[in-house]
């Protein structure tokens, strides 16, 4: 009886781990989310291609500019990673790896893009300040905000850039000039470190504070400090 008992739970431990594996590959997932312009912040309507670790297509969709840039990428597998391609003329083609969690049931996976206009002269923004108050050296952490631009000239090999570093106060117009210079250098060097030609990469110094992002006129809350704007700014492609 006691063997019996045994086979019967063997057989029913079998079947539940067979069938829980069934419904991970029954089940599948949707990445949705919206494209942006990375300088106007608009909605873009460009083409999103997904492949699969083993090179295949797993899903195209289009993203729609008159729903804020919405798109919608369904049929993606549990577990996997995918190479999503983000891709409009006269913007750099932009590449990112999405991994899918794994799950038993349908989810919707939420990712924005950000695609960069390529066009000679546009300013691109770093979104955030990646140096302190008057100092050229990174600031801890800031190196996450510069690998968008990193994968961005990796991905598009022609591109070139100016980098443009804006100081942070109009005090003193002959230090402004050397410390942004300074900052635009230390920018350049992390690019060339992580494999960038340094052909590729000019720097530019300013003496004045940043005309389109000035200080603001008001005291700021307390702990919180203008650092002038850092841009790359498209020079070929």
């Amino acid at each position: 009886m006691k063997i019996i008992l045994l086979i019967l739970f063997t057989s029913l431990s079998f079947l539940s781990a067979h069938n829980k594996d069934d419904s991970f590959l029954k089940s599948t997932v949707a990445l949705t989310g919206n494209v942006f312009n990375e300088v106007t912040k608009k909605g873009e309507s460009c083409v999103l291609i997904a492949m699969d670790s083993k090179g295949e297509r797993a899903g195209v969709a289009r993203s729609n500019a008159s729903q804020n840039g919405a798109y919608f990428i369904p049929g993606l597998r549990p577990g996997e990673s995918y190479q999503i391609t983000v891709k409009k003329k006269g913007f750099m083609k932009e590449v990112h790896t999405i991994t899918v969690p794994k799950t038993d049931r349908y989810i919707e996976l939420s990712q924005d893009f950000l695609i960069k206009p390529k066009e000679n002269g546009v300013k691109i923004p770093l979104s955030v300040a990646p140096f302190e108050l008057n100092k050229s050296k990174l600031r801890f952490g800031s190196k996450l905000f510069l690998e968008n631009m990193k994968d961005a000239l990796t991905t598009n090999k022609k591109v070139k850039i100016t980098i443009q570093c804006y100081p942070d106060s109009d005090e003193n117009q002959k230090e402004n000039a050397i410390l942004t210079k300074e900052r635009a250098k230390t920018l350049k060097d992390y690019y060339i470190k992580n494999g960038i030609d340094a052909t590729r990469i000019e720097v530019a110094s300013s003496s004045k504070t940043d005309p389109d992002n000035p200080p603001p006129v008001k005291r700021q809350a307390k702990g919180k400090r203008y650092i002038g704007s850092t841009y790359f700014i498209i020079t070929s492609f």
